[in-house]
């Protein structure tokens, strides 16, 4: 039984983060070791710990990466100086798969564990409006195209990128960098958004990378919270939620979860003209939702004490599914039958016979 989790921690008992060790022996790791997604690692974090409580295994270690570093590591090579698990918050490219390849990296089994969405919320008694990304973009950006050209942000109120938004100063309340939520704002949102400018488009990659992510240092923007990769939703979001109704003219970037059981007085406004809801984030439709997926070197199955367990635990039904604690902790499940496909290739990586949910 997947006894009920303690609530999450930057760090938590059972669980190490560090940073790689270089020159690690290959012949003494007796550890799990997952980098990845910062959205990923409150979960695998929760699971690691659950897995170490007994104390049949040692400490996992869990680090928050990013999910492109995450993924560089992961696909370094093959053995126990070598993550076992990378966590991502998007599929794997064809050049990272490219790269595992190179390193040897020939056999590797994606799991989704299930989604993660975000949402621009508002206590403002008017209906929230439908925003572009790249309206949010041109909110919240240092630089912006106006005229065809990229100068700095002349914005000050909604209204002045386009008229038909609302007549009321940009103020947007974001989770201090870096944190899952923030990070699926930049990649889901703000980089899409930015790159329907032709301007943008004419730059090379590194300047294009540049005007895109950096966020305005006014007041129109205001990062709240801990700056710390490990950092939960939990941890930013009441005073999120705090400064938006204290601030009826301010928009609130939260977890869909937190706004789902927490947003009594709240609105969130339609991106691309898509309302959040469970069943928009889960078919994919609503343009700030993205998966959560587990990819786990095939050979480290059986040469790593606790790898086959962790990922047990994390797809057991009193971990993912509704009503289970890393639900209840913000994961928006898969549907029932995705959850028994993941099971079952779970439990093939394990050698056991695949067993129901």
């Amino acid at each position: 039984m997947f006894e009920k989790l303690p609530p999450l921690l930057a760090i938590v008992a059972g669980v190490v983060l560090s940073v790689p060790a270089s020159g690690a022996s290959a012949q003494t790791r007796d550890y799990v070791h997952v980098v990845g997604a910062y959205a990923v690692y409150p979960y695998a974090a929760a699971v690691a710990e659950r897995l170490a409580a007994p104390g049949d295994y040692p400490s996992s270690v869990v680090e928050a990466t990013g999910t492109g570093s995450g993924i560089l590591l992961f696909c370094g090579g093959v053995g126990l100086d070598y993550p076992d698990i990378a966590g991502a918050a998007r599929p794997m490219t064809e050049a990272e798969r490219a790269l595992c390849r190179e390193n040897g990296v020939d056999e590797i089994t994606e799991v989704a564990i299930g989604h993660h969405a975000i949402v621009l919320a508002t206590a403002a008694a008017d209906p929230a409006p439908d925003l572009t990304r790249a309206e949010i973009w041109q909110a919240l950006a240092r630089t912006v195209v106006r005229d065809g050209d990229l100068v700095e942000t002349p914005y000050r109120s909604w209204s002045e990128i386009d008229p038909s938004l609302p007549d009321r100063p940009i103020r947007v309340l974001l989770p201090a960098p870096p944190s899952g939520t923030r990070t699926a704002l930049i990649e889901r949102i703000i980089v899409p958004g930015c790159q329907q400018f032709e301007a943008v488009r004419r730059l090379d990659e590194q300047a294009a990378d540049r005007v895109c992510t950096r966020l305005r240092d006014d007041a129109a923007v205001a990062d709240v919270g801990p700056a710390m990769p490990t950092a939960t939703p939990a941890e930013h979001e009441p005073a999120i939620l705090d400064g938006m109704r204290a601030d009826p003219a301010a928009f609130g970037v939260i977890d869909y979860s937190v706004f789902d059981r927490q947003g009594d007085g709240l609105r969130a406004a339609r991106i691309g003209g898509t309302e959040a809801s469970a069943e928009t984030i889960v078919s994919g439709s609503y343009p700030a939702a993205q998966p959560l997926l587990l990819y786990v070197k095939n050979a480290h199955a059986g040469i790593v004490p606790g790898l086959t367990d962790f990922l047990e635990l994390i797809t057991s039904p009193a971990a993912w599914a509704p009503g289970g604690d890393l639900v209840d902790e913000g994961l928006i499940p898969l549907s029932e039958s995705e959850r028994e496909r993941m099971r079952r290739r779970v439990m093939s990586l394990g050698g056991a016979e695949a067993a129901s949910p």
